[in-house]
């Protein structure tokens, strides 16, 4: 098993139909995956025959699942990524514990998801001067988000400025994660395509922009 899948990338969940072929509406269901100190939000949305896997920026990919008995099988890609295409043809079998679901078949231990009016929010709007190394001053705007949706935009000053968007990717009691997306405009945003800006809790603190590889960046409030 990759290691990939030994940090548990994905974190997914299922509601079976309380009768087998009964007509339901689509159940979303919510949560955060990790790859290494990088998270990413997963929407799992699910029908009594099949329904769809997407994970979230960094990843930015999605699945079809079709529904085999009690559990899921993951189809090819849609719109490609490695991630996605790691778990096609993987079997995913489901657990209801209450409003959360475990689910098997991803990693070496049940992963959890709760439903889409359950889970964790980024609440409020809120702009953030930063001081960024070089002398470079950037603006972060955040706004109010569920986990996978927009949540913000660094804006970026300096001889070059630019701007790239943000997706929620998890949420804790002590902090947020915000990944970036290809959504930039380009110049030296480019870089942070891929990274995380990791925000604590204290409305002071210093905000870090993480990478799954490299050294962190931190950032100081101005």
């Amino acid at each position: 098993m990759d290691k990939w899948i030994l940090r548990s990338v994905v974190l997914l969940a299922a509601w079976l139909p309380a009768l087998a072929g009964q007509a339901a509406d689509p159940d979303v269901w919510l949560g955060s995956g990790w790859d290494g100190p990088v998270p990413h939000a997963v929407r799992l949305q699910l029908t009594p025959g099949g329904g769809e896997l997407r994970l979230g920026a960094p990843w930015a990919c999605r699945l079809p699942l079709k529904r085999e008995g009690v559990g899921y099988t993951a189809g090819l890609s849609v719109n490609g990524g490695t991630a996605c295409d790691r778990l096609s043809g993987r079997r995913l079998t489901v657990q209801i514990d209450g409003r959360r679901v475990h689910l098997d078949g991803l990693s070496l231990t049940p992963l959890t998801l709760r439903p889409a009016g359950d889970a964790v929010t980024a609440s409020g709007s809120r702009t953030l001067a930063l001081s960024a190394p070089g002398n470079t001053t950037v603006e972060l705007r955040l706004v109010a988000a569920a986990l996978g949706e927009r949540s913000g935009e660094w804006r970026q000053g300096g001889a070059t400025p630019c701007r790239i968007a943000l997706e929620l990717a998890a949420v804790d009691a002590e902090q947020q994660w915000h990944v970036f997306t290809a959504g930039t405009t380009g110049a030296s945003c480019d870089r942070w395509v891929g990274r995380t800006v990791v925000l604590p809790s204290a409305p002071r603190g210093d905000v870090t922009v993480r990478g799954v590889r490299g050294a962190d960046v931190v950032l100081s409030p101005k």
